[in-house]
């Protein structure tokens, strides 16, 4: 609740600054002295964004007609570099970091991956803080807030701090849907937009209530403070704007391309065009003070989409980074009679500003507030009678933001030089931004002198507003598997975090190297493979070091910088568990750069799979076997009312075993769990050891994770874009987590056949490869694929017992067992890869000359939901394939559902990427269906049941139904 008598106090002190001013003959209050005032934040809007800012891609006609009726400013600031602390900071004109708002409200959870504990943060804007609103009430202005407020809820929302009016607004930072009904899937509808046509835009019903507004106090002076929801996440638009602008392309570039983005813009313009019709309607324009940003930089970096919403190049990174992208934003204002239309201003602005000069054109004395203000008035700049004179500005964020590769940080912007520092390493970086916008030669070498200077200040003016600091986080886990987790020493290396580089790069010194943290649960051996990138030239010398072993790397060419292919260096050996670092020290450079590197993994040295097969039972699967073997089963408790349960493939009519998915746990009947009367399902006992989660675990709250996982190192993830609610994210880990909770159950069935459409073997569909494996020739299999083709999330290479490997490795091995001879395994899959990674990579697939080929890809291809695209890329494939390797023959492989709650991976695309997969079999094409086999599956157990990550990846039990879908055309039934 908010504290009475503080606002009480703080509403006298703003009446007694208005009275002060106007018995000195200071203004007049009168309504016709006061300006209106409309202040327009958009949200997540980039720098580049708008046609006058350079677009050419995005339709922005009414802001750029306000720009050439007001003021441009070039170098203007968001105060951070992500949406709730800037708003904070807009309202109230000082720094967030004084009122302990550092990030988006709630936050990013701590990770195990994140080597710092970030600090917490106050979750709504304090009572004792004094807005813009309440500041403006005692001089006779009506104010509403119309849009976005995400500076807390109930008893913190805009009407609590001063606004009489909102429309909108409460905790959330995400829309509950872009098209009325506005509700989220709990059915929580937005405030103040609970009677609305459906499936109206919500961009335009905030231009709708902001004109009645302007209806409405059209006589007295107001403040109408409207932060739309555009153009944030997630990507809607109307259907009929987006065809405008072609169709979704199939990989990202570094421009501004997304075509839903731009239908967003188009209608944020459009939207902004109506309010300001209206103010010119109503004879209004002539005495309204319009400012028109936004809070932050555009996204960029992908945050979990294929094709970002925008570019904001020339600017380096976006949202949620310390560079110019993420914090350098629009600022557009018309107030006639005081700017000069047409006019460009290069001072550098910042959210804080606002505040000030907007009690100074309301004729408020912002001196006189109780607490002191950081901003400064930009009235000089406005009416061109001088200039600021500013110190400096500066941002502190001491958070991660891990979809956008950002750190936690600080920078400060002192006249032409900026310098950004890192928490993590204390790695300092040095730009001379009159020169180099683009951030690309850091100078911190040549002037050091400076560097120090501003580190100084950048301190003390931490010390001053009292931020803090985040400190060592005690359940540091350090993953290696990804650039961005990279620490880099020198000074021109660096994480490129947009899509289309997604690398460690910039590797232009031979001086600079890179190291990396990460864990090693089980001691043993692993292949080192680097995933790098080069041009056409190669041949740098570049040394990787771990454990007391070095490894050589000669850099190969691979026709761009960006074109990654994996190179296994060998075999290291680690005797013990614990962290390691691996350092990556070039020897020499040739060329303009060392190399691009994106990953780096460690793969297990392959098991005695001979050992293993018998256990495995791939000839054996479940639609032809009458015992169902180590069927994974996660067990959940729905309601608390209700048992805790596994769901069964089919009715049991005998358990045979039950284990925890590593095998090192026995379970009992009886003691653990008892099996159904239906035989359909396993209830836990109430003693029961098995794992289990409560069914809200499975989607937990924005920004949290499940109470159970503490903060361990084991514990899971939880990622964002939960099909139509933003407010809820999806569990997640791509670790051996999910594995950990698992149980596998060995049962036999009813015999009753399986409904769905099942692989057969059919010795006319691969003649070819069928010969060579019953004459033991060498049959030489090549595979192009995705995350899941390359191993994720198979126990053995996520480094958990079994240790059972990925799907590829299970077929290789049992056709060797089966036919007795050679069979060679070439598999360059790789996390992240669709279609078009495909083609780029499949030179170098064909170099090995293989015999038969998979063709694995899917899971990253349905999100763009184009699966004629998806067919042409393929059929590129397979005719390339033909004309190089003519005798080969071709499995494509329709890959498994993912998770029908994630907006990435839309359940009803998959089948019709299938279908195109079907209509291009043939002679010598053999179609592999895992999306059927999936289908059915999931009509009797859960997501969670089949995936190792929660979301896209099949566990140790999918990899074997892969594999046995595989064998099925390979490998005669008996």
């Amino acid at each position: 609740m908010r504290a009475t008598g503080s606002m009480n106090l703080r509403r006298s002190i703003a009446a007694l600054a208005i009275m002060s001013v106007a018995i000195s003959g200071g203004i007049s209050l009168g309504a016709e002295a006061k300006p209106n005032v409309v202040l327009i934040v958009i949200d997540d809007l980039g720098w580049a964004d708008l046609g006058c800012y350079g677009s050419k891609f995005h339709k922005t006609p009414h802001l750029d007609t306000l720009a050439t009726e007001g003021i441009r400013f070039t170098q203007a600031y968001a105060a951070c570099p992500v949406c709730s602390p800037t708003r904070a900071a807009i309202m109230t004109g000082r720094y967030p970091q004084r009122m302990n708002i550092t990030t988006w409200l709630p936050g990013y959870p701590d990770r195990p991956e994140h080597r710092l504990k970030q600090p917490e943060v106050n979750q709504q804007l304090p009572a004792a803080e004094t807005t813009i609103a309440e500041a403006l009430k005692p001089a006779g202005y009506a104010s509403a807030s119309i849009g976005k407020w995400h500076l807390g809820g109930e008893g913190s929302g805009p009407t609590d701090h001063g606004f009489d009016i909102n429309i909108a607004g409460d905790q959330a930072g995400t829309p509950y849907s872009y098209f009325a009904p506005y509700k989220n899937n709990m059915g929580k509808t937005i405030p103040g937009l609970e009677q609305v046509p459906e499936g109206e835009y919500l961009t335009d019903r905030l231009a709708a209530e902001a004109e009645k507004f302007l209806d409405a106090h059209q006589h007295k002076p107001f403040f109408l403070y409207l932060p739309n929801f555009a153009v944030h996440t997630p990507m809607k638009a109307k259907q009929e704007m987006v065809a405008r602008y072609g169709a979704m392309p199939a990989q990202a570039n570094g421009s501004q391309i997304h075509p839903v983005y731009a239908a967003m813009m188009e209608s944020m313009d459009d939207a902004v065009g109506r309010v300001l019709k209206k103010l010119d309607d109503l004879k209004l324009s002539e005495r309204t003070l319009v400012i028109f940003t936004s809070d932050n930089g555009g996204l960029c970096n992908g945050n979990g989409q294929i094709i970002p919403p925008t570019s904001n190049a020339p600017l380096r990174d976006g949202k949620s980074h310390l560079y110019e992208g993420g914090i350098r934003v629009p600022l557009l204002v018309k107030w006639p009679g005081v700017v000069k239309p047409g006019s460009t201003s290069d001072e550098i602005v910042t959210s804080i500003d606002f505040f000030p000069t907007i009690l100074s054109a309301c004729g408020v004395n912002a001196d006189a507030k109780a607490n002191p203000i950081d901003g400064m008035n930009l009235r000089p700049v406005l009416d061109g009678t001088g200039k600021l004179n500013r110190d400096a500005i500066y941002w502190h964020f001491p958070h991660y933001n891990s979809n956008a590769g950002a750190k936690p940080g600080a920078a400060i912007r002192a006249r032409e030089w900026k310098l950004v520092e890192f928490y993590e390493t204390g790695r300092r970086e040095l730009f001379n931004i009159a020169k180099d916008m683009r951030e690309s030669n850091n100078l911190i070498e040549q002037n050091a002198d400076i560097a120090r200077d501003l580190h100084a200040r950048l301190a003390a003016w931490r010390d001053s507003v009292g931020a803090k600091m985040p400190t060592p986080n005690p359940n540091y886990t350090p993953n290696p598997q990804h650039s961005s987790t990279a620490d880099v020493n020198g000074i021109m290396l660096r994480y490129e975090p947009l899509p289309n580089k997604d690398t460690l790069g910039f590797w232009v010194r031979q001086e600079d190297w890179a190291s990396f943290e990460f864990t090693v649960t089980r001691p043993g051996k692993y292949h080192l493979i680097p995933h790098v990138g080069c041009g056409t030239n190669g041949g740098s010398l570049v040394h990787f070091e771990v454990a007391g072993q070095t490894l050589p790397l000669t850099v190969p060419a691979t026709g761009g910088f960006q074109k990654f292919v994996p190179q296994d260096l060998g075999v290291v050996t680690f005797d013990k568990p614990g962290r390691y670092t691996l350092t990556i020290k070039p020897q020499k450079k040739e060329g303009v750069a060392v190399m691009d590197v994106r990953l780096v993994v460690l793969k297990p040295v392959e098991l005695a799979l001979n050992e293993m097969l018998p256990d495995l039972h791939l000839l054996d699967p479940f639609w032809r076997s009458i015992t169902v073997h180590r069927e994974s089963v996660l067990c959940v408790k729905d309601a608390a009312d209700q048992p805790t349960t596994g769901k069964l493939l089919f009715p049991a009519t005998k358990v045979v075993t039950v284990h925890s998915a590593d095998g090192r746990t026995q379970y009992q009947p009886g003691t653990d769990f008892n099996l159904t009367s239906d035989g359909t399902q396993l209830e836990l006992t109430e003693k029961s050891r098995i794992p289990f989660l409560q069914a809200a675990d499975l989607f937990p709250a924005k920004g949290k994770l499940p109470q159970w996982s503490g903060g361990t190192a084991t514990g899971p993830q939880s990622l964002s874009h939960k099909l139509g609610d933003p407010e809820t994210f999806i569990l997640f880990n791509n670790g051996h987590w999910f594995h950990d909770q698992q149980i596998e159950v060995t049962y036999a069935r009813q015999a009753a056949d399986w409904p769905g459409d099942v692989p057969h073997f059919d010795a006319t569909k691969l003649p070819k490869t069928l010969a060579r494996l019953k004459a033991k020739q060498k049959l030489t299999i090549g595979v192009s694929g995705d995350s899941i083709t390359y191993g994720l999330n198979a126990s053995g290479l996520v480094g958990a017992p079994p240790f059972m490997p990925m799907y590829p490795d299970l077929v290789a091995a049992q056709l060797r067992a089966t036919y007795g001879g050679e069979v060679a395994l070439f598999n360059r899959a790789v996390g992240g890869w669709s279609v078009p990674n495909g083609l780029s990579d499949l030179d170098q697939l064909l170099a090995h000359e293989p015999d038969l080929i998979l063709i694995a890809y899917g899971m990253n291809d349905v999100g763009r939901r184009n699966p004629e695209a998806y067919k042409e890329g393929i059929q590129q494939m397979i005719a390339r394939i033909k004309t190089a390797r003519p005798q080969a023959e071709i499995l494509l492989v329709a890959t498994m559902l993912g998770n029908e709650q994630w907006q990435h991976t839309p359940r009803e695309m998959f089948p019709k990427y299938r279908d195109a997969l079907a209509s291009l079999c043939g002679e010598g094409i053999a179609l592999v269906d895992l999306t059927s086999i999936w289908t059915e599956m999931l009509k009797r157990k859960r997501d969670c049941d089949l995936t190792g990550n929660g979301v896209n990846h099949p566990s140790d039990f999918g990899h074997r139904v892969y594999a046995s879908a595989v064998l099925s055309l390979l490998v005669e039934s008996k």
